[in-house]
């Protein structure tokens, strides 16, 4: 009778876990994060204020958030097929995973934006050149600690959760 080697499969599962998370968490940040400031940028009048794109970007993340994981994995399964020629390995699960990831962070980004005083942003607006390098100037690095508490936060909670 042959038997599994058991360390074997779980350094096997660790690494496609670690690679699967990898992948998903860097795209969360980078796309949802500008995604998030997309939507506040579109959304203050502050800014470059512009209804469509902000009520579109908004609705698109709103509906991505509201489906369930597994309902999205089922959906975008022709599309992990057409990308990887296969839905049933760690890589093509990764689409989904990076899809469901950007459009939660997004929101995260966009939340962690607005939470700021509008007399602060627009003090700090009057007293830099342009829109644009006030967001690069001001708005990110002030955003940037809660920013990695809402990146770091939900991690956390999901490994206290597998302890306990």
């Amino acid at each position: 009778m042959t038997g599994i080697n058991l360390t074997e499969a779980l350094t096997r599962a660790f690494g496609e876990t670690a690679f699967m998370s990898g992948i998903s968490l860097l795209a969360a940040v980078t796309v949802g994060g500008a995604l998030g400031l997309l939507l506040y940028a579109t959304g203050s009048p502050l800014f470059i204020q512009n209804r469509l794109v902000n009520q579109a970007a908004g609705m698109v993340i709103n509906v991505v958030r509201s489906i369930p994981f597994l309902i999205l994995l089922v959906l975008l399964s022709p599309l992990s097929k057409a990308v990887v020629q296969t839905s049933i390995v760690p890589t093509a699960v990764v689409i989904p995973l990076v899809i469901a990831a950007v459009a939660f962070y997004a929101r995260l980004a966009d939340v962690s934006f607005s939470e700021w005083n509008q007399g602060v942003v627009v003090a700090a607006i009057a007293t830099v050149a342009g829109k644009g390098s006030d967001i690069l100037i001001f708005l990110l690095p002030y955003a940037l600690p809660t920013l990695y508490t809402l990146l770091i936060q939900p991690t956390t909670n999901s490994v206290e959760a597998a302890v306990l």
